[in-house]
């Protein structure tokens, strides 16, 4: 258990979220990052196969909506089968293929990445650890520039991945929009450094949680809900405001959590389960810099809430129990 009166590695990388999103503004990092939208640009691929897992995979999730809303890409988040190859890489057709992690060090994504390069699939790696083993499988690979990270827990390491592709896809289609609100951003994550009682409550008090995002939401909404299983013991899962009407809904009664990355028509979902009896909470809206990143603004927030339950919970932010920093699969 990490002491209160001792600030843990997991607050601290927190802390640092701005200051690493900052580094993707700079010169060498936007001089890659155009490198490589070129690249893409040359090939067109008709389509992007994702390899992740855990939180890389929720980023994975933010990027790819904006694949689809800004170059009309279909997106598939490919499930690996051991020793498998994505399908849709293994059927030939012009793809490329984007791997995400914080380490590099997963054997499976790997050997995926390695395959689809050897059957000519472009391919990409966004790790957090250039000469990985995933950076050093795809012909080309991306920095995300989040600094070390101690804590068991990514959190800086996810808001620059999730970054690090929205500036991609940016540079891509050439949406100025986009890239001036990805320039905004880092000074955007700086507001705001308390903790909100009311969500911390509902983290340390719900038997379980829903966690509600649409669309460019859906991926933060994803890691809120694995980071409440990590951290806080909590059973939780992510829906969208629409997807947890159609059954999830009945089981959020007296006792259960709700949390709310929603538009401002999705709050109508929040009113209507609160009346049968859960406990919601709402994130407050961010700064309107561009849809496909306000969402990513809204974190750290909850990042805050979920670090102080966790402490609160008498568990350790740092090292939750059964987990491990780098985590292998096959």
């Amino acid at each position: 258990m990490t002491s209160p009166d001792t600030q843990s590695w997991m607050a601290r990388e927190i802390a640092e979220i701005p200051e690493a999103a900052a580094r993707l503004t700079g010169a060498d990092a936007q001089a890659s990052l155009q490198a490589l939208a070129g690249t893409l640009r040359a090939a067109e691929p008709t389509s992007i196969s994702l390899i992740a897992h855990g939180s890389s995979r929720h980023a994975g999730a933010v990027i790819g909506h904006a694949l689809w809303r800004c170059l009309g890409l279909p997106v598939a988040l490919e499930p690996l089968a051991p020793g498998g190859l994505p399908e849709a890489v293994a059927s030939g057709r012009p793809r490329a293929v984007l791997g995400i992690s914080q380490s590099g060090q997963s054997p499976d994504l790997s050997a995926a990445m390695a395959a689809a390069r050897g059957m000519g699939a472009l391919t990409l790696a966004v790790t957090n650890t250039p000469g990985s083993p995933l950076a050093e499988a795809a012909a080309h690979g991306l920095d995300m520039a989040a600094g070390p990270e101690q804590a068991v827990a990514a959190t800086k390491s996810f808001v620059n991945s999730a970054l690090a592709g929205l500036w991609l896809v940016a540079h891509w289609a050439d949406d100025a929009a986009l890239a001036d609100a990805l320039t905004r951003a880092p000074e955007a994550l700086r507001m705001g450094t308390g903790v909100d009682p009311a969500l911390e409550a509902v983290l340390c008090d719900s038997a379980g949680l829903f966690v509600l995002g649409r669309a460019a939401a859906a991926g933060v909404a994803a890691e809120i809900a694995l980071k409440a299983m990590e951290l806080c013991g909590r059973h939780a899962t992510a829906y969208s405001e629409a997807e947890v009407l159609h059954g999830p809904a009945a089981i959020a009664v007296e006792g259960f959590g709700v949390i709310g990355l929603v538009q401002p028509e999705g709050g109508a979902v929040l009113d209507r389960l609160a009346q049968q009896g859960a406990r919601c909470y709402r994130v407050p809206e961010a700064p309107l810099l561009h849809p496909l990143v306000d969402p990513l603004i809204q974190l750290p927030p909850v990042y805050r809430a979920l670090e102080a339950a966790t402490r609160r919970l008498g568990r350790n932010p740092d090292r939750p129990q059964f987990l491990a920093k780098v985590t292998r699969t096959h």
